[in-house]
């Protein structure tokens, strides 16, 4: 509800003032407005009618913003990745974004109180993946996709409605990973929670519910949806029945996370272009390598001459990593390229003396075949024949 104040030493004995947040209201009865005060003024004896026109008035009001966001939401432009969680896929996606799981949303939706350091945080992000190494689900984390899907498969047959699966949805600064959306456009979500927990959901809904909050409505606000069907299942006896919960979209949460979710569009863009400007002109050597799973300062200096992100003169992108440079260039696919890091990197693992390796290379015009070779011998043949990779939009598209 919009705020509605009690202004006190204004009225004279027997009347009452009231300050209301929302324009537009007037009481049915009879009343004065001091434009000082910017409050309404009128006999005690209405202060409960007042109360109860103004609340009436807020709800009609709240239910036109609505409507207004509703419409909105329809021409926002989404896409999604369709690839499982976890995988580098679904990571690459999730950077730099606001998502249901790590919001910057108080309980109302507002801006939480380290909100600049949260976006700080996602701008790193973009500029710093995390590692493929961090990609991982471990036992529980299987458990949960497995439980997840027994869950959905128990909640269709319980209601007799077919749930399509979806993966993460997402707009250019907020995604969500959802579980679901019902063929009647309900959005369904998922949490399979060890036995105490279930117990709280059931015996308190609201503390329970508190905390996914803000994910329900990320995902509700992405699908363009206003009820989310909340499945609670119990991980150490999945045999328990389902606790289902109908989640009504908050008017006024969705409206402040809205109005949250622009403040960090703006903030993002602005650290996002200083830091850019910041460092530009840099060599970097801090750069990932998603297929390697290391950082570019990792790989053996004999193996990389140079990168180039960005020419200090021009202050144009240069994508061009030099091995052992000589006067003959050629440049290397993408598939090359990794194949040989992938191939340096098991190498690294092996003594260094006398170490063969066993290493199938299809090149055709080059003349490799599976052979022993050496690393000495694999180096001179490069050495020779290409010493050039030209790594072609790896950037931008988030692979180095």
């Amino acid at each position: 509800m919009a705020k509605i104040e009690k202004v006190t030493n204004v009225a004279k004995r027997g009347f009452r003032a009231y300050r209301v947040e929302r324009e537009g209201f007037k009481p049915s009865f009879d009343f004065n407005f001091d434009e000082v005060k910017k409050c309404f003024i009128f006999e005690a004896k209405f202060e409960d009618n007042f109360k109860k026109e103004y609340e009436e008035f807020d709800h009609e009001e709240a239910k036109k913003e609505f409507r207004v966001l509703r419409e909105q939401r329809k021409m926002i432009k989404t896409a999604e990745v369709n690839a499982p969680q976890r995988s580098k896929e679904w990571f690459s996606s999730r950077l730099g974004l606001i998502t249901g799981s790590d919001t910057p949303f108080t309980t109302k939706g507002l801006p939480v109180p380290n909100f600049g350091k949260y976006v700080d945080k996602k701008v790193a992000d973009k500029f710093f993946p995390p590692r493929k190494s961090e990609f991982f689900q471990n036992n529980e984390m299987r458990k949960g996709v497995e439980f997840e899907e027994l869950a959905i498969r128990k909640y269709e047959k319980q209601t007799g409605k077919r749930v399509l699966r979806k993966s993460f949805v997402y707009t250019d600064f907020i995604g969500a990973s959802t579980d679901g959306i019902r063929e009647d456009g309900i959005n369904i979500e998922v949490k399979n929670v060890i036995a105490s927990r279930f117990i709280g959901a059931l015996t308190d809904w609201d503390a329970f519910f508190a905390q996914y909050k803000a994910q329900v409505h990320v995902e509700m606000y992405l699908l363009k949806v206003d009820e989310t069907d909340f499945i609670v299942q119990c991980q150490d006896e999945p045999n328990f029945p389902l606790i289902v919960r109908r989640i009504q979209a908050d008017e006024q949460y969705m409206k402040n996370m809205i109005a949250t979710i622009e403040k960090f569009e703006i903030l993002f863009n602005e650290k996002y272009e200083a830091f850019k400007k910041f460092v530009q002109g840099t060599k970097r050597t801090n750069v990932y390598i998603p297929e390697m799973d290391m950082y570019l300062d990792e790989v053996p200096e004999d193996l990389f001459y140079e990168l180039n992100i960005m020419d200090s003169k021009t202050g144009q992108r240069v994508d061009t990593i030099i091995l052992n440079p000589s006067d003959e260039e050629e440049d290397f696919t993408k598939e090359e390229i990794i194949g040989f890091l992938k191939w340096d990197k098991a190498a690294q693992n092996l003594d260094d003396e006398g170490f063969n390796i066993q290493k199938e290379v299809l090149y055709e015009e080059g003349g490799f075949d599976s052979e022993q070779m050496t690393r000495d011998f694999f180096y001179q043949f490069f050495k020779e024949n290409k010493n050039i990779f030209v790594v072609k939009e790896l950037l931008e598209a988030g692979e180095i």
